[in-house]
């Protein structure tokens, strides 16, 4: 199977002290497990900014000294399981109609030469992605574009919590079309990290869009240990007791707001950011 992942960087990062690097190397091990399994991998980290602790400098600068840690720590640890990796830093430019097929030539060629692509965002020199880190989990919208241009069978999105929350704070393990708008409100706030005020939401609208497209895909509790391996456990034969499956049939669709389903562009998403709300 082709299986896309996706990391936050509260995962990734201490609050005040950068890198969690227990985390990455468990991550790296699963990624590398599923390898040596057979399947094809490719990973988006979030995580850049803040493996730079120093919060006094520009972001811009944070995410080149932190993005340089990260992929250094992603590359030691998948090298002692026997994985290569290649970096891949994007921006919106990447994601044109016209690179696009320049862009999954190269995801493929990788993926056939058993590279997994590490991709983000390129901070450093694409400043609306900064500025969004304040408004939205850019990152996300990244992985939904990647995933709909490479299609792979699973998506899995770690982050913070256990799932998506209800009124009650219980995990909803099946988001569909009858209770999608109900939590989409009731979603609230960032991670610990602070970044993404209105992260939680981006990621329903992310998961929502994928599985419209025929790809299966979980948010995931990334706190618990090996929840990559549980979430490809999960979405290969459903418990549905771990983390929450987006479920969607495009012929079942009923709101009358039909444009809230259509794949939009990322400009389009950061110019509507007002749908995250």
């Amino acid at each position: 199977m082709k299986i896309a992942v996706k990391i936050g960087s509260s995962l990734l990062t201490h609050i005040n002290d950068g890198l969690n690097s227990e985390a990455i190397l468990k991550i790296c091990q699963q990624i590398a497990e599923l390898q040596h399994s057979g399947h094809r991998v490719f990973l988006v980290t979030s995580g850049a900014v803040s493996s730079d602790p120093q919060k006094q400098r520009p972001k811009n600068l944070r995410a080149a000294v932190g993005m340089g840690r990260l992929i250094s720590r992603y590359i030691q640890y998948f090298d002692i399981f026997g994985v290569e990796a290649g970096q891949m830093l994007l921006t919106d430019h990447d994601l044109h109609r016209q690179c696009r097929d320049s862009l999954i030539n190269l995801f493929k060629a990788a993926m056939d030469n058993r590279v997994v692509p590490i991709v983000n965002a390129n901070d450093t020199v694409d400043w609306q992605e900064l500025e969004q880190l304040d408004i939205c989990a850019d990152n996300d919208i990244l992985f939904m574009n990647l995933c709909l241009a490479l299609k792979p069978d699973l998506a899995i999105i770690g982050f913070d919590q256990f799932g998506v929350l209800d009124e009650d704070d219980h995990v909803v393990s099946v988001v569909n079309e009858h209770n999608f708008l109900p939590l989409l409100v009731e979603a609230q706030g960032s991670s610990d990290t602070g970044h993404g005020e209105f992260g939680m939401n981006t990621k329903m609208q992310v998961a929502r869009i994928l599985a419209q497209n025929g790809i299966k895909t979980l948010l995931a509790p990334g706190k618990i240990e090996r929840f990559i391996l549980g979430a490809v456990s999960e979405l290969s034969h459903p418990t549905y007791k771990f983390g929450t499956q987006f479920q969607f049939n495009q012929l079942e669709l009923d709101f009358q707001d039909t444009d809230r389903f259509r794949v939009k562009t990322v400009a389009e998403l950061r110019l509507e950011h007002g749908i995250f709300s």
